[in-house]
């Protein structure tokens, strides 16, 4: 049987970050997520992106679970698999991106 999150260990309520000098936003983001959220982020490791950089490719298989605590991230595709595939033309005006969703501070996306 897996563990639920009634069987994790409940850190402390947080403390209100937003008046603590120095605290970064995910310092603050964090402290601010539902505690469902907020425990399972804390069992994790905070990474950075920088911006325009790929997360997750389309068809990869995936076993992470972003939260994002500051910032945006964009999900998208392309509705060219053959170039994507390395198959294609070249004809760049052939590729188009689709924009599935836009994710903020607080929203989680992944596998």
């Amino acid at each position: 049987m897996l563990p639920t999150f009634a069987d994790l260990p409940q850190p402390k309520a947080p403390a209100d970050l937003s008046k603590k000098p120095g605290a970064s936003t995910a310092e603050v983001a964090l402290a601010q997520l539902p505690e469902p959220l907020r425990v399972l982020a804390q069992r994790g490791e905070l990474k950075r992106y920088r911006k325009g950089q790929c997360l997750i490719e389309e068809g990869e298989l995936g076993d992470t679970l972003f939260i994002i605590l500051s910032g945006r991230v964009r999900v998208y595709g392309s509705n060219n698999a053959d170039t994507e595939n390395g198959k294609g033309n070249g004809n760049a005006s052939a590729d188009r991106e689709i924009t599935y969703g836009t994710y903020n501070v607080g929203d989680y996306f992944g596998e």
